[in-house]
């Protein structure tokens, strides 16, 4: 590919973001790349043009006058379907989201079309369900310009690339050619060594509840954020503070009453459900059906095999975040229903665990790597691994639960290691918002590499 030919635009929603796309920015463009960013986040607009960067500040960008605006000029459907993320975290009422969405797509589709220039254009954003990622997606879209969505890979230290849309990449389940040394040793490194997948950029957020309030980052953060939105009046996507402040101070007083819930163990046989980031994009966007987890729950404990308990665990970046009264309600209802304690290593759980169930967290991976069963309901990148059993509508589910042990239940290690082999294959080395050099030059060429395979 002619470097000078591709025109690459980044979407910014906060200053560490800026400032590590920038960085990458900075290596493509003496490559000959030529690279601008729209920012949805005042303070990284004048972070980028205080370098002399092409900058687009949304809150600021003029619209010229315009014919009427219809959905379906974008290819949408259905608009609540790409609300859902904000509308919980933002409290906003669907009138005020939908006027955002539309708002923001039609400022992306303005500057790409006509601030951007001519040539061929590719989008880069991390993979989100915010509403200023997906607007600009179908933005994008329309104008037939390609969006590369950047993820965490199952990997640590590398990322997944998703292609113009929002769906988990299909993985082929079939042998792959020889497996590298690096799999192998990754995948028993792993397993040995009971090492969760936890990307950089959310590591910080793995800690108890308390331990996030008394951060001094974190306090030092949120007097940063309060003095650009009150006294330098600065504009960004994530401006709903005091409704933050009160979630988190809402997860630790979750944390401290579900204490008395918290098991250390199953005992006996039992099926293994770990929540999901609760109204994460992964559910949002890929899975929709099984945003309400509790209700999914709730079912599943219904219709468990006798003899058999469900074991639920919170996600561990987000402990307290799961709802005390609807939880709360289900483990006095049910006998055969355990919350375990949310400190308990996650491949403790899957070893003890007869099965698990799941909609498309990597955990899932996770248990295929130590040879359990893995009931899979949702949109994963492992839904059709060896060992993983998809299922399409829970109604099938009850039988599946009911028959799944009238048989042994046995997965070749090397058919499994083949099938990782093809995941690692579909990533690329890098991690998002590390900023050392060494991983700026790989992300970097990664993007390169990616570019001249896909980007015709």
């Amino acid at each position: 590919m002619n470097s000078k030919k591709l025109k690459i635009v980044f979407t910014t929603l906060a200053i560490y973001q800026t400032e590590f796309f920038c960085l990458v920015g900075e290596k493509l463009e003496l490559l000959g790349f030529e690279v601008s960013y729209i920012c949805f986040h005042e303070k990284s607009h004048h972070f980028l043009t205080g370098k002399g960067k092409k900058s687009f500040n949304v809150y600021q960008h003029v619209l010229p006058e315009r014919p009427p605006f219809y959905l379906k000029d974008y290819g949408i459907d259905s608009l609540h379907l790409y609300l859902a993320y904000e509308r919980v975290g933002s409290g906003k009422s669907s009138k005020q989201l939908n006027s955002k969405f539309i708002n923001y797509i039609e400022i992306v589709n303005d500057i790409l079309i006509n601030k951007i220039g001519e040539g061929k254009i590719l989008l880069v954003q991390e993979y989100g369900g915010a509403i200023s990622l997906v607007a600009s997606f179908f933005a994008a879209r329309r104008n037939n310009i390609d969006n590369m969505f950047i993820e965490p890979s199952f990997f640590r230290g590398r990322f997944s690339l998703v292609y113009n849309n929002f769906a988990a990449n299909k993985i082929n389940p079939n042998s792959a050619g020889s497996i590298s040394d690096d799999v192998l040793s990754y995948l028993t490194k792993t397993i040995s060594e009971q090492n969760i997948v936890i990307p950089l950029k959310d590591s910080k957020q793995y800690r108890s509840p308390i331990n996030k309030i008394v951060d001094s980052k974190n306090l030092k953060r949120l007097i940063s954020k309060l003095h650009g939105k009150y006294v330098l009046k600065n504009n960004e996507e994530w401006d709903y503070i005091g409704r933050y402040v009160v979630s988190h101070v809402k997860m630790l007083f979750n944390n401290l009453r579900f204490k008395k819930y918290y098991k250390p163990k199953v005992d006996g046989k039992f099926f293994y459900f770990p929540f999901h980031v609760p109204n994460d994009a992964a559910l949002t966007i890929r899975s929709p059906e099984y945003v309400d987890q509790y209700a999914l729950v709730d079912y599943v404990a219904r219709i468990m095999p006798i003899g058999y308990t469900l074991a639920i665990k919170e996600h561990p970046a987000l402990i307290g975040a799961i709802d005390y009264e609807r939880v709360s309600k289900m483990l006095n209802c049910y006998n055969n229903l355990v919350l375990l304690d949310p400190n308990t290593n996650n491949y403790d759980v899957l070893r003890t665990a007869d099965a698990v169930i799941t909609i498309n967290s990597k955990s899932g991976a996770e248990a295929l790597l130590l040879g359990k069963p893995v009931i899979v309901l949702g949109d994963a990148f492992y839904k059709f691994a060896p060992g993983a059993i998809y299922v399409d509508s829970l109604s099938k589910l009850p039988e599946l639960l009911n028959s799944l042990f009238s048989k042994t239940f046995k997965v070749e290690k090397n058919t499994l290691d083949h099938f990782f082999q093809n995941v690692w294959d579909k990533t690329y080395k890098g991690e998002l918002y590390k900023d050392n050099e060494e991983n700026i030059n790989n992300f970097t060429s990664s993007i390169i590499k990616w570019t001249k395979e896909f980007v015709k």
